[in-house]
């Protein structure tokens, strides 16, 4: 589950400040589910997305402070952003961090490109 009212923290989390993960985002792997930690770790966060405790554009902590604070291994905590990297929920940059993607709201009245669609992600389409 998640805790509302913590975009403060989250900011200090990710400016180096002492406030912990698990004061933004609770998690508790289940040790009898069929499915990996990461993969469990990964449907919190995207659930923590959903439910705005993280906002678009915002940094994660890092894989480091990540796996840390919620005491896993840090390839957990990558694989776990790997999978919300290719489901478009977090957008990595190079030498930066990790960012949450911003939603796009698109009527499905209308029909776009895929190079309107890079666009609206703040992309230069080319080829």
């Amino acid at each position: 589950a998640c805790r509302r009212g913590t975009r403060r923290a989250l900011a200090d989390s990710t400016a180096g400040n002492k406030v912990r993960m698990s004061d933004v985002f609770d998690f508790k792997p289940d040790p009898n589910a069929a499915s990996p930690l990461y993969m469990q770790l990964a449907q919190a966060l995207a659930q923590a997305i959903r439910e705005a405790v993280f906002h678009a554009d915002e940094a994660l902590p890092s894989e480091r402070v990540l796996a840390e604070q919620l005491g896993l291994s840090r390839v957990t905590a990558r694989k776990a952003i790997d999978r919300l990297v290719e489901q478009g929920l977090i957008i990595r940059k190079r030498g930066s961090g990790n960012y949450i993607a911003p939603k796009l709201e698109q009527p499905l009245t209308r029909l776009t490109s895929f190079s309107e669609e890079l666009q609206q992600r703040g992309f230069v389409p080319s080829s």
